[in-house]
């Protein structure tokens, strides 16, 4: 075979070629379903015919693409995209097709199992005897039963992606063991993506920030995917197809050139760098760039003029508000004081005999030394280039600049930074989540149009002592008697983490170790719910222990018999997408937050529902196998209550986490509340839905309803409304000076001495991250970690940076990718980085490395191999491996086992995760050898 030599242009021009043939297939939705299966020559050609519909789950934008399916003679022959969906113009990408496949899966589940082998491992014969769903739900109900009764906390449930499906978000994302009162619920997925901490503290939002395609014409993106690798039917990609079109701009830095690059321009950096560059642009914009920032927006919008203590607090008045001082007369005045005129951005201003700074002055010193030249020496990328980047966002910002949308004039900002997992994921992840948000405060953009945007559209959350928006769910300020020792959370979320998106790692190895981790009781059942905690994070031997440290594992919502099946003692399986009658409420898009299309706007809040062909196995809806679990452990009034106080339909888990969250929900709420639920009442799930649909819509309004319409609006906002800071009072100001977060990490911190201090327990040696550094991360400020960064600390022999990164095939763990032969066959002949590894082609040319080598990556922590791929679009110190794959049990195929894996070089334990938010640090460093 003829040696195929792949540049960077030649790469890139395959990987377009793949993108055009993506949307190829997806033209197809543009016929309706019944015009196509009429047509001549298909096999759905024959044989009586049904329709069944539905929305697709195979990526990140859950929700946001709808498919009609025909089914002849019972089975199931064409999917194409719905042509009603506005969202996703009617289109369908290869993943959401391949639902087809996940149907006919051969290794399905297909009735309840028990395990008749005690012995449990990843090449074990479990022994499987299929038993009826009465025999099944009895022993579940006698295991969760006899946990719970003893003590709520040796209840443990996990849940993961599938859990949209296994449980839904109605009770399956850690609510209804909460009803039992167990604390041990825990996202297997949550540590690798940790994407939620500076929106929840920046801009009240969750999931996670986007920014307003409509309008921008400037995006730096850091760590993240838009189109392409994101979702490549859906409307993000489309949005971000109609940008470039009318000229927009974007600047994608990073260590590989991603499609998104290749339309606009790549800024080669080091993994893990970002933070870096985040403050150099801002030391730019502050020292080097007349008129560098909104000084109006940070001014009036912001906590910028509030006078800051010796301890880092606000300087109080008498009546215990903060201060500012008032250009205006020289004197110091409440910040919400009506005669507070213009409110002094810098200097030191004498109160009561003491001069205090403004949290300006403090904010602007403490970026003095990050300067473009510092920040080379560590990201390598030229002084000049992150000037240039830093002039062309205060340049395409136009400050000063408004626009008039349906009559209301506000301030137009079309330039932003976005970031994503890529930064998140690092060992400093918060301080660049929080601080590249700050960026974009003083370029004055945070919900305005061309700015960013929550992608829930969320009000902002007032602290109405401050007047600064107040951080909330996962970055909600501590609560008093939030934390305890002994801890009573098996991820050390009520002590050390009180802001973890998921410690699922941590969980693992305490479950296996409770009394090594300081807890007084030991976990006895585990129930994973739709998840699998061995493949889903790196190290799978910790999932492994954690199960075999258990005396009964139930997987609920399970699938297939993958490494969770292998560990567990009964198995309730659950129906597969297609064969799905659920209902879902779809909270908006991930990537962008505008659309140019006004129709899509109004349904990216909506609720949705499939209709499904007949089951073709003994399995059941998830949810309904949790309410009969209730029932038979007598506590169904339990579950009818958490539905009556949060909603049957949304992230309904979010509502019970302090403070409330802001509106709009993510959930819906009970409008009519005749139609809550009666307390002793066993309902179906079904019933369920259809009561909540009607409590908001009308007694005429249910279930069939929404199948005939197949979405229904929920709160949509169109025109100005869209942007939350022209909705939002005006005087909510953001905080440039993260004084919430100073504040907090103070209770923190002094707990956790006091851990040490007071108990004679070593929690340093337990999470393996000073608490003096952890003092530090609580920063108002910027500053720059260099003393514990693992990252620069590996031995000298592991010379290069190994990243991870998106396929699109193969996004996360979802739909089974790694299963559905025709999307191997199709990677393994046409995606050339399947299965294999980037490496820069100067790197194999030094190593003597050719196209198609079999190759070692290897780290401290573990070893993956795969197929040399020489490119030009990495870095020359950097190793790729993209998606998810890879498998520790050969049940489902040895091929699956041999898949490269990046998972299996990470390191899960603690000291190799952010502090604050516990994401697990994504880039390792490696060497590579010939296998």
């Amino acid at each position: 075979m003829e040696e195929t030599k792949f540049t960077r242009r030649s790469f890139l021009k395959g990987a377009g070629a793949l993108g055009a043939a993506a949307a190829l297939g997806g033209s197809l939705a543009y016929k309706p379903v019944e015009a196509f299966a009429e047509a001549a020559d298909v096999a759905s050609n024959t044989g009586e015919k049904e329709a069944i519909f539905g929305y697709c789950h195979m990526c990140m934008s859950n929700g946001n693409c709808s498919y009609v399916g025909t089914v002849k003679d019972g089975v199931v022959v064409n999917l194409e995209g719905d042509p009603r969906r506005k969202s996703s113009k009617g289109m369908m990408c290869p993943r959401g097709k391949s639902a087809i496949l996940q149907l006919y899966n051969p290794h399905r589940i297909t009735a309840p199992m028990k395990r008749t082998n005690p012995e449990k491992g990843m090449e074990v014969d479990p022994g499987w005897v299929e038993i009826s769903w009465d025999e099944a739900l009895d022993l579940a109900a006698e295991k969760i039963k006899e946990a719970v009764d003893e003590d709520p906390r040796k209840l443990v449930n996990m849940f993961g992606f599938a859990s949209y499906e296994s449980g839904h978000a109605t009770m399956g994302l850690g609510l209804w063991p909460g009803a039992l009162g167990s604390p041990n619920t825990s996202s297997t997925k949550g540590q690798m993506c940790a994407i939620h901490y500076g929106g929840c503290y920046a801009f009240s939002c969750f999931p996670t920030i986007c920014y307003d395609g409509k309008y921008n014409n400037y995006l730096v993106i850091l760590g993240r995917g838009m189109g392409y690798d994101n979702a490549s039917a859906n409307s993000d990609a489309l949005q971000f197809a109609e940008n470039l079109k009318r000229g927009a701009r974007y600047v994608v830095v990073g260590p590989r050139c991603t499609m998104e690059a290749s339309r606009g321009e790549w800024v080669p950096s080091k993994p893990g760098s970002d933070l870096s560059l985040v403050y150099a642009w801002m030391h730019c914009m502050l020292y080097e760039i007349e008129n560098g920032f909104d000084e109006p927006f940070v001014r009036s919008r912001t906590n910028a003029p509030y006078l800051i203590d010796e301890n880092g607090d606000y300087v109080l008045g008498a009546d215990g508000k903060p201060l500012m001082w008032d250009e205006a007369d020289g004197t110091a005045k409440a910040f919400d004081d009506p005669a507070l005129a213009k409110p002094a951005l810098f200097g030191e201003h004498e109160v009561n005999g003491k001069k205090y700074p403004t949290a300006f002055t403090l904010f602007k010193e403490s970026l003095k030394d990050f300067t473009p030249e510092w920040a080379e020496e560590y990201s390598t990328v030229p002084a000049a280039k992150i000037r240039e980047i830093a002039n062309n966002l205060v340049k395409e910002a136009c400050f000063g600049r408004t626009i008039v949308i349906e009559g209301n004039e506000m301030p137009l900002r079309p330039a932003a930074v976005v970031i994503g997992r890529g930064d998140t994921n690092q060992e400093d992840g918060t301080l660049c989540d929080l601080f590249s948000r700050v960026l974009n405060m003083l370029l004055g953009n945070p919900g305005y149009p061309g700015g960013v945007i929550g992608n829930s559209y969320a009000e902002y959350k007032v602290n109405e002592g401050n007047g600064t928006i107040e951080p909330y769910m996962e970055a909600a300020t501590v609560a008093e008697g939030q934390l305890h020792w002994p801890p009573n959370c098996l991820d050390y979320s009520d002590c050390a983490f009180p802001h973890r998106h998921s410690t699922n790692t941590l969980m693992l190895r305490s479950m296996a170790d409770p009394e090594y981790y300081g807890f007084d009781y030991k976990p006895s059942v585990l129930v994973s719910t739709g998840a699998n905690p061995i493949i889903t994070t790196a190290q799978p031997e910790a999932g492994i222990a954690a199960c075999k440290a258990m005396d009964f594992v139930i997987y609920h919502g399970c699938y297939h018999y993958d490494e969770m099946a292998m560990m567990s003692d009964l198995l309730l399986p659950e129906h597969s997408v297609l064969e799905d009658n659920g209902v879902y409420f779809f909270p908006g898009n991930e990537g962008c937050a505008n659309f140019d299309d006004e129709e899509v706007l109004p349904t990216l809040k909506s609720i949705l529902v499939r209709k499904g062909v007949a089951p073709l196995y003994n399995t059941m809806e998830s949810n309904d196998i949790l309410i009969e679990i209730f029932d038979r452990m007598g506590r169904i009034k339990d579950w009818n209550e958490t539905i009556n106080a949060h909603g049957a339909i949304g992230y309904t888990a979010l509502k019970d986490v302090p403070p409330s969250a802001p509106n709009p929900p993510q959930w819906v709420d009970w409008g009519n509340e005749e139609w809550k639920l009666e307390p002793e009442k066993k309902y179906t799930i079904r019933e369920i839905w259809d009561r909540n649909i009607k409590s908001q819509y009308g007694d005429d309004k249910g279930i069939e309803y929404l199948e005939q319409e197949h979405l229904l609006e929920y709160n949509p906002l169109r025109g100005a409304n869209v942007y939350p800071s022209f909705r939002s009072d005006q005087k909510v100001r953001f905080q440039v000076y993260l004084e919430s977060q100073h504040r907090d990490g103070r209770r923190v911190v002094d707990f956790l001495r006091s851990i040490k201090n007071d108990h004679g327990f070593d929690i340093e040696e337990r999470i393996k991250f000073p608490i003096d550094e952890i003092e530090r991360r609580y920063t108002a400020l910027p500053y720059w970690p260099e003393k514990v960064r693992a990252l620069d600390s590996e031995p000298a022999e592991f010379d290069l940076y190994g990243f991870n990164y998106r396929q699109p095939l193969h996004l996360f763990r979802q739909g089974n990718a790694d299963q559905d032969p025709v999307r191997r066959d199709y990677s393994d002949r046409y995606i050339p980085d399947f299965n294999s590894i980037l490496l820069n082609t100067q790197v194999c040319e030094e190593r003597g490395i050719q196209l198609g080598d079999e190759i070692i990556v290897e780290s401290p922590y573990g070893k993956t191999h795969g197929k040399a791929l020489p490119t030009d679009i990495v870095r020359p110190d950097c190793v790729g491996v993209g998606g998810t794959r890879g498998r520790c049990t050969s049940w489902m195929g040895k091929e699956l086992v041999d898949d490269t894996s990046y998972n299996k070089i990470m390191n899960s334990d603690f000291g190799y995760c952010d502090p604050i938010d516990g994401a697990v640090i994504d880039v390792v460093r490696v060497k590579i050898y010939k296998a």
